[in-house]
């Protein structure tokens, strides 16, 4: 990553730290168009590239809505989302909407 790019994220988080009171490991929820362009760029786990690219430990989360929205789009983005060792299930509270 560039000097810059590494400089901002840093800055960015830094600020969460301050002001919002995150702390590490931060925990990250990835969504099913995140993982669907890891799986088809064949790009390293998010588990493995995002403490890499924020700087600090991170854990990262699925919901099941996503899960499910993985399964329906195909085998491939099945089997790498349903490796167990790269993300933890997250419970969601879902607002409805009003249609």
């Amino acid at each position: 990553m560039r000097v810059k790019r590494q400089r901002e994220v840093r800055r960015h988080v830094r600020f969460y730290r301050t002001c919002c009171g995150f702390r590490e490991p931060f925990k990250v929820v990835c969504d099913g168009t995140f993982l669907h362009h890891v799986t088809r760029l064949k790009l390293s786990p998010p588990a493995a590239s995002l403490p890499k690219l924020l700087g600090f430990p991170t854990r990262v989360h699925i919901t099941r809505c996503i899960l499910a929205e993985l399964q329906r789009l195909g085998t491939a983005l099945r089997t790498r989302a349903l490796q167990p060792d790269s993300w933890r299930l997250q419970s969601a509270i879902m607002k409805p909407t009003n249609q």
